[in-house]
């Protein structure tokens, strides 16, 4: 018990000659265990099961008892490095991640309650007091379900980095040996490494990381400023080449859905992408076990491909890095959400895998906004809207106001046609998340689909005012399409104004307007400088960002005389479309039977496409591979059904309308 034991002693000795006289005991219990956790405590979904409820545990944040506040940086800092240590043992089935435990600081609950909530069944609590050459940190092991401490133990040593890193594998080793984890020899061996022999670089590191956290303009440079400090004092310091590489790729991802205001020093996203891939490449350089390097060439390699629009970016290697990436860092929920992000965006097939590693990501975080709403989004391009939305709730009651909560949601809507629903969305949330713009395009487009102009052109220009060059771009590619400039349409494609990660439906767009100027030659050039997956290969690969493109590339090889192609293509296509179980490829069939010429079939898989909730009034009047079916019945009573739907929506909002829930929308300057 806590009572029994002291603070300044091992009790390694004490509870293992404790061991000793019980272990027959254990035995004689050990196949009732056995049964209990095979058959009575297991739970479904990648959450709790008795495996990860008896290797698992939660490392509260560590207490500070230096007296100065200032190294605040420092115990937070031990306090992660230990995650990241436990992070690299296969055999551990759950470590909770910092983001979900920082909830606990200061915390009133008792350490049974926290296990409850994160479905652990034991909590490392910890102490640093750093006091000029000299660092003490004290541990202690809780075991949950017997409401008492299983190991406790106080280092004391001088401050150098060697003791802080033999600190935190000592720690991590007794953890394992407390859950009868048994570690692989090359677990051990990265165990026992420490990264840099320079306590110097050290502190400007662990800055850096805690700088690194907040995604604020101002931390990113200063965390910039902290890692390349540490690299001036170590140059083999592989783990601060890593921290600028996920800098750069977190203002990566910023340019795609806020202001390109991180842009600092750079022209295009492209810029940073190619410096963090060197970065990370000199981090494996000097590492080559780095678990964190490996995912943040991976998540690179993503970016370049989903986000930049770069058809040559190899994602099949950015697959082999994730994999190794798990391989070292199984514990680590960053890991698993990048792997996710890949696998969902950038791998025909990758969606079951996607999910996976979305689920475990959001297990190992689970009072993490950011992991709940990436698993939403994963959730959302896998086609399972009500999980989406349920896990978008649980978002929600964690962080009310977090921004990309609502503009999932909304895109979730917008995904299944309820137009009306994420208009209302918008209403609520337009003047309150940071920036507008993107989601004023998307509302615009909602109106357009209700039938509603002059509003959907009010919010296109309240878009084009806003601050996001992102948004005010997007209003203008849109502009040159509807006017026929498809040149000045083109160049936002192949710039980076228009992302492809954000609006990958601007390619199919583009790609359409060349089907309606008849404009086939066009086309496959476009195609082949950026989907040549879909034409260059004896069995197309065919990636979700690219499934509004597929119809347009079959109808180009028909004209153009390529029907063998035109039949391969259409046919991996009518696969895709089949497998996908979202709206967004739900029109697909209908497309590719009609430009086969199939129009029967045609008729017959919109109708189908309709009774699925496909509500997309727009291509249903003016999309061009429908013309042919307009007179069948089928189609007929398709269009009936859509356009009822429409007005009922309509109606909808003008009731809300009148009753005053929906507040004002922003008014234009």
């Amino acid at each position: 018990l806590e009572k029994n034991v002291d603070r300044s002693q091992s009790i390694t000795h004490v509870t293992g000659r404790k061991l000793d006289f019980v272990i027959i005991g254990v035995l004689s219990v050990a196949l009732l265990m056995f049964a209990l956790d095979k058959f009575v405590w297991s739970v479904n979904g990648g959450r709790v099961t008795a495996g990860s409820l008896e290797k698992s545990v939660a490392v509260l944040p560590f207490v500070n008892r230096s007296a100065s506040a200032e190294n605040v940086f420092f115990v937070d800092g031990i306090h992660d490095d230990v995650l990241m240590q436990l992070h690299k043992i296969s055999s551990i089935d759950k470590v909770i991640a910092s983001r979900s435990t920082e909830r606990y600081r200061n915390t009133d609950l008792t350490n049974p309650e926290i296990g409850a909530e994160l479905g652990v069944a034991t909590i490392l609590e910890g102490s640093v007091q750093r006091a000029g050459d000299r660092v003490r940190i004290a541990v202690r092991l809780f075991d949950v379900s017997r409401d008492e401490y299983l190991w406790a133990e106080n280092f004391d040593h001088e401050l150098t980095t060697r003791n802080v890193f033999d600190i935190q594998s000592e720690i991590a080793t007794a953890i394992a040996t407390q859950l009868r984890l048994t570690l692989t020899v090359d677990e051990a061996a990265r165990l026992s490494a420490f990264p840099t022999d320079n306590l110097e670089a050290y502190d400007a590191y662990l800055l850096g990381r805690q700088s690194l956290k907040s995604r604020k303009l101002e931390d990113l440079q200063a965390a910039e400023g902290y890692f390349r400090r540490a690299i001036e004092l170590d140059p083999d310091f592989a783990l601060a080449y890593v921290g600028i590489a996920d800098m750069k790729n977190v203002q990566a991802v910023f340019t795609t859905v806020s202001t390109m205001q991180y842009l600092d020093g750079y022209d295009t996203v492209a810029g940073l992408i190619d410096d963090s891939a060197a970065m990370a490449r000199r981090a494996l350089e000097l590492d080559d076990q780095s678990g964190e390097a490996y995912a943040s060439l991976g998540y690179n390699i993503y970016q370049a491909f989903y986000v930049g629009g770069r058809a040559d970016a190899d994602v099949e290697t950015a697959d082999s890095y994730f994999t190794k990436a798990v391989e070292l860092a199984p514990n680590s929920a960053d890991v698993h959400r990048w792997y996710a992000q890949l696998l969902i965006n950038a791998l025909p097939g990758g969606r079951d895998a996607a999910l996976a590693h979305a689920e475990r990501a959001a297990s190992l975080d689970p009072l993490s906004v950011i992991n709940l709403v990436m698993l939403a989004d994963t959730y959302r391009a896998a086609g399972r809207y009500a999980e989406a939305l349920d896990s978008l709730d649980k978002a929600r009651e964690l962080d009310p106001s977090f921004d990309a909560e609502r503009i999932i949601r909304a895109i979730v809507l917008v995904d299944t046609d309820r137009y009306a629903e994420a208009i209302a969305i918008a209403h609520d949330v337009l003047d309150a998340v940071s920036d507008s713009g993107f989601l004023a395009v998307l509302t615009s487009r909602n109106h357009f689909q209700l039938g509603d102009t002059s509003e959907a052109t009010r919010l296109m220009m309240l878009a084009r005012a806003s601050d996001n060059p992102s948004a005010v771009g997007l209003v203008e590619f849109i502009g040159h399409v509807n006017q026929g400039r498809l040149e000045d349409a083109r160049r936002l494609l192949t710039d980076g104004t228009v992302s492809r990660g954000w609006c990958s439906a601007c390619y199919g767009e583009y790609a359409m307007a060349l089907v309606r100027r008849e404009d086939p030659e066009a086309l496959l050039r476009f195609v082949e400088e950026h989907a040549p997956e879909l034409i260059s290969e004896e069995r197309p690969r065919i990636y979700l960002r690219d499934r509004s493109m597929v119809a347009a590339t079959a109808w180009a090889l028909r004209e153009t005389g390529q029907s063998s192609k035109a039949a391969v293509l259409i046919e991996a296509g009518l696969q895709f479309a089949r497998q996908e179980s979202v709206f967004m490829v739900s029109a697909m069939e209908a497309y590719l039977h009609s430009i086969a010429g199939e129009y029967q079939f045609a008729a017959e898989a919109l109708a189908r496409t309709v009774e699925g909730g496909w509500r997309n009034r727009l291509a249903l009047e003016s999309n061009p591979f429908l013309a042919p079916i307009r007179s069948h019945p089928e189609f007929i009573t398709a269009a009936a059904v859509v356009r009822a739907d429409i007005a009922a929506q309509n109606a909808w909002l003008a009731e809300r309308e009148a009753s005053g829930e929906l507040p004002s929308l922003p008014e234009l300057n």
